[in-house]
Formats: C-alpha cells, sequence, structure tokens
C-alpha cells in the first residue's frame, strides 16, 4: 500500500513565533487534507533559529506541537522547533504530533559552524547537541530524522539505513540545500528522503560585512540586523536518487524544455507543499537486496 508524505516549505520570520505558528498550520492542515500520513516542516520553523532565539523555546508538549494536535487528523507531523527541555537545555527539536498527542523526540545532533569564514554564527550559541541519532516506529513506516547540520554527514545516513529506516526526514533551515549530495545519499543507501527547506530572510553574522557582503548576499534591515534570503529548494528523492517532487520553480514550463541534465532554479520561492507516496514493502525489499548495503565489508570500517 502507497504511504503519502508530504513536505512544507514555508517563510520562517526570525522571532515571530505568532506568525509562522498560523502559517503552519494552515499549510500542515492543507497538506492533511490533499491525503498526507506524514508531514514534514522545516528546521526551527517556528522561531527560526539566530542569537537570543533560545528565549523563545518551548516545551514539548507545549503551545505548538498542541495546535497540531487539533488538526492532525490521521496524520503525524514532523514539528521542528526549538525545545526547552526538562535538563534545561535548549535543543534544536523535531516533535511527532499526532491527534494522540506526542510520538516521540528527536534532536538535532551536529552544531552547524560557516567553514567559508563568512558567517560567524554557531548553532551552539543556541542549542546544545543531542546525542542520538533518531529512528522512530510510526506503525506502518520506520522514520529516520536528520535536523540541519546533521544532513552534512554520510554516516548518519548509512546507520539509520542499517537500523532500518524506511524514509529520513530532512528538516533544513538554510540558504538551500545540496541536493546533489543528498541525492547520492538517497540512491547509495536506496533510502528515499523528503527535504524541507524554509524560505524568506535569515538573520546572518558576517565576520567582516564588507567582505562578506557578495558571499552571504546580505541586506540590513531597519534595526541593521543583516540578512541573507533563503531560496527553499525543498524536494522529495526516491531510493534511486530522483527527485520526485520538487517546487514549482525548480520545474521547466512544457513549452520550454530544459536542455538534458538542465535543473532551473527560480532565484527565490514561495510556500508551497510537495507530495509522494512509496510503497514501504518495495523499499524494505530494495534495501535488502541492495549491493550499497549487501556487500559492506564493516569489519574494514571499524576501529582496531
Amino acid at each position: 500500500m502507497a504511504y503519502p508524505v508530504a513536505v512544507v516549505q514555508c517563510d520562517v520570520e526570525p522571532g515571530e513565533v505568532e506568525q509562522n505558528r498560523n502559517n503552519i498550520t494552515r499549510l500542515c492542515g492543507e497538506a492533511i487534507a490533499q491525503g498526507a500520513r506524514l508531514v514534514l516542516l522545516p528546521e526551527a520553523c517556528v522561531s527560526d533559529i539566530y542569537r537570543g532565539a533560545e528565549k523563545l523555546a518551548e516545551t514539548i508538549p507545549g503551545p505548538s506541537t498542541d495546535v497540531i494536535v487539533r488538526i492532525a487528523g490521521e496524520a503525524t507531523v514532523a514539528l521542528p522547533l526549538l525545545e526547552r527541555a526538562a535538563d534545561g537545555k535548549v535543543y534544536s527539536a523535531c516533535a511527532f504530533v499526532s491527534a494522540n498527542g506526542i510520538r516521540g523526540v528527536a534532536r538535532k545532533t551536529h552544531m552547524y559552524r560557516d567553514n567559508t569564514g563568512h558567517n560567524s554564527f554557531r548553532d551552539e550559541e543556541v542549542v546544545s547537541p543531542g546525542n542520538e541519532l533518531a529512528l522512530l516506529d510510526l506503525g506502518d513506516v520506520r522514520v529516520g530524522v536528520l535536523i540541519g547540520f546533521d544532513a552534512e554527514f554520510p554516516e548518519a545516513f548509512r546507520t539509520l539505513a542499517l537500523r532500518g529506516a524506511d524514509v529520513v526526514l530532512v528538516a533544513q533551515n538554510s540558504l538551500e540545500p545540496d541536493l546533489a549530495f543528498l541525492r547520492a545519499m538517497a540512491l547509495r543507501n536506496r533510502l528515499p528522503l523528503a527535504v524541507a527547506n524554509r524560505v524568506g530572510f535569515r538573520k546572518v553574522y558576517p565576520a567582516i560585512p564588507e567582505f562578506s557582503a557578495s558571499a552571504l548576499s546580505i541586506l540590513q534591515d531597519k534595526d541593521g540586523a543583516f540578512l541573507s534570503r533563503c531560496k527553499g529548494g525543498s524536494a522529495i528523492i526516491d531510493g534511486d536518487g530522483r527527485a520526485v517532487a520538487q517546487p514549482r520553480a525548480h520545474m521547466p514550463p512544457p513549452e520550454q524544455p530544459a536542455p538534458f541534465g538542465a535543473q532551473p532554479i527560480a532565484h527565490f520561492q514561495e510556500d508551497e507543499i510537495l507530495t509522494a507516496s512509496f510503497r514501504v514493502e518495495d523499499l524494505r525489499v530494495q534495501r535488502l537486496t541492495s549491493p550499497f548495503i549487501s556487500e559492506r565489508r564493516a569489519e574494514l570500517y571499524e576501529k582496531k
């Protein structure tokens, strides 16, 4: 039986919790009305993640998850937000919310820092790392979760595949996901990916503004904060590494087919819901028979 999933690409306004919450609730409601059983949103979609955003962290359950409980129906919504945990720390987390409440929580494990030297922001200024790669059994499907910088590490995808994930949710809060890398991860692990990235303006912290402006494409708001616009680029990728759903702005008009291998990308994208369905039984057979999994020689990779 086909299992329908949806990716919500949405605008995230830094610090505007009520505005963001209302927008994601509306979009999730639309995705669920279209028949999605599993819905993914971008990282920190309630508050965004920036210096000072830790003040907006919520408990799980809390105000945002309570809203999603009321609209979830038969679906499970993967809601990434800043979590204020019982241990007093703040995590970039993903709550799995159904009509019956919280089904599980995943936490970001790898802390981002810019390797170019242009942006001085580090995740650890706002959140603490989790210590476990999350795999949740939702009954009909086993779901792996990678949040933000987690999705830059090939080991994370392989580990989730070996643990039996049927699909991996990739919740991003970036200028644009590296779809070439993500498609390779899907193919090499025979593992479908749902990739949700945000649109709108993100706060950035240029190390030297006059030299970083071009690299970061930065603007300044009336309060002097530096901003860079996120392009979206969300996708649903199948186990063959093919993008089976992308924003409309990625697709060429029918009368103007793109050259072979080209992937037209609009400068900016908008809120959008992407949908696709997977046959979970087929995915499990593909993973079992894949030489990328079955022919591994684990003894060569282990520490000695």
